[in-house]
């Protein structure tokens, strides 16, 4: 999917295929290496024990890096931003933080709503 590789190309734009993309302020992504870290290792447990979300969040294929873990949490946030919300709130706040957007608000139907608070 095309979102998938937009993040692979956001993620090497500091020359590192790594899962961490550059940050405008330092400070902004102070919380991104705890919050994805937690969440990678998460979705590694599920793909080791066979066990899967219902409905599923966050694809399986996510699992095999960082690197990948962004690209597939990128598309879920775009994609399914209502059911990533509410599966995984902390990894929604810091990809809404990245891309300064709030793609759950935005369906409700209320563009001011989607607009990024700071």
């Amino acid at each position: 999917m095309a979102l998938h590789e937009f993040a692979h190309k956001i993620d090497e734009e500091d020359g590192y295929y790594d899962g961490r993309p550059l940050f405008d302020a330092a400070e902004k992504g102070k919380n991104w290496a705890q919050v994805l870290g937690a969440e990678f290792e998460r979705l590694q447990r599920r793909a080791h024990e066979g066990e899967q979300e219902a409905p599923a969040v966050l694809d399986l294929y996510g699992a095999e890096s960082p690197a990948e873990f962004f690209a597939v949490a990128t598309e879920s946030f775009f994609v399914i931003p209502t059911a990533m919300r509410t599966a995984h709130p902390r990894l929604y706040r810091e990809l809404q933080n990245f891309y300064r957007l709030d793609p759950a608000a935005l369906l409700s139907g209320n563009p001011a709503a989607g607009q990024y608070p700071g």
